[in-house]
């Protein structure tokens, strides 16, 4: 599979929640519990810890603060521009630039 099939749909749908209204209520029902381990199919771990309408994101020792973008049922979009990520209930997509997204479950 080409990156650009794998990431396409990503950008798409990032795209047409920028327009989406914030809402407290779903990021709230995406995650209940406001700190989360993420283990990727490639090992890597990535801990969210969502504080109002921003998530602070660790990858690879490095911290992120992410604005949220969007909230609509059962998805939440956070982003700074480069990094992005995806929460839905126990999943997690991040992208890096213009990365593939990686596929992280919680822990």
């Amino acid at each position: 599979m080409s990156r650009l099939s794998v990431a396409l749909p990503f950008a798409v749908l990032l795209a047409s929640c920028a327009s989406t209204p914030k809402s407290d209520g779903a990021v709230a029902s995406v995650l209940p519990n406001p700190v989360v381990d993420y283990r990727c199919e490639s090992g890597e771990v990535i801990t969210v810890r969502v504080d109002g309408p921003s998530a602070a994101l660790r990858y690879n020792g490095v911290a992120y603060a992410l604005p949220q973008l969007s909230a609509a049922a059962g998805v939440v979009v956070f982003s700074d521009g480069r990094h992005v990520i995806e929460i839905r209930q126990d999943r997690l997509f991040f992208a890096l630039g213009r990365s593939v997204p990686r596929l992280c479950t919680a822990r």
